[in-house]
């Protein structure tokens, strides 16, 4: 039995030279998606600080997701939207700021 989802990290992992991913990598991502991997994106980056690489890799339209802005945000990459969305109000983020000054 074969893997069903892979996951990566895109700075410093999927991109070659923090700018682009390189032939090998790219080959190998198609190869596993054709044989109905999923293939999930994660960084800390924004859905659209990631499209170009989607377009560069042929992931829009497959099955798979993007898991962007450090988690806050999950992009799904068949149906080319949103899935989730999860943020914080100002006041919570004031409360998380406060909690993190404290445990300094």
């Amino acid at each position: 039995m074969g893997y069903k989802m892979v996951f990566s990290d895109m700075d410093g992992t999927l991109l070659w030279k923090g700018v682009r991913v390189s032939v090998e990598n790219s080959a190998a991502i198609r190869k596993a998606v054709d044989k109905g991997v999923e293939f999930v994106i994660c960084t800390g980056r924004g859905v659209f600080g990631v499209e170009k690489h989607l377009q560069e890799l042929h992931l829009l339209g497959k099955k798979g997701y993007v898991i962007c802005q450090n988690g806050a945000a999950v992009y799904d990459l068949r149906e080319k939207k949103l899935f989730t969305v999860c943020g914080a109000t100002n006041r919570r983020a004031g409360e998380s700021t406060w909690f993190g000054a404290v445990l300094l």
